[in-house]
């Protein structure tokens, strides 16, 4: 089903739910609440509400994701428009330059 059928809280307790099991995974961080909590600098009562899908705030979200190492994959959630696109750049194109030709005598014209 797609994520935009569901609802914020939906979504946010999807969130919740894979930031936790990536946290207790072996293939993840392998690590406890208490522990990931003291890193990430938030507390525990934030990191829970985190978890479980409730209103948490961006910051957690944010610091909690970089001691998960996963923070690379949360900027990537909205793209850098700042950059030029390519059809900014074919836009923006500066015409090619013509050479220009000397006129030339006619042939008769020696001097």
């Amino acid at each position: 089903m797609s994520v935009y059928f569901k609802t914020d809280i939906e979504i946010a307790k999807i969130l919740g739910e894979r930031i936790r099991n990536y946290r207790v995974s072996e293939s993840g961080a392998s690590m406890t609440r208490d522990a990931l909590a003291a890193k990430a600098g938030v507390s525990l009562s934030s990191l829970e509400r985190l978890e479980g899908g409730g209103n948490s705030r961006l910051l957690t979200l944010i610091s909690v994701l970089r001691e998960l190492g996963l923070l690379d994959n949360f900027l990537e959630l909205v793209p850098d428009i700042s950059e030029p696109t390519p059809m900014d750049l074919l836009e923006h194109k500066k015409p090619n330059r013509v050479r220009a030709y000397a006129s030339r005598k006619k042939r008769g014209d020696h001097e």
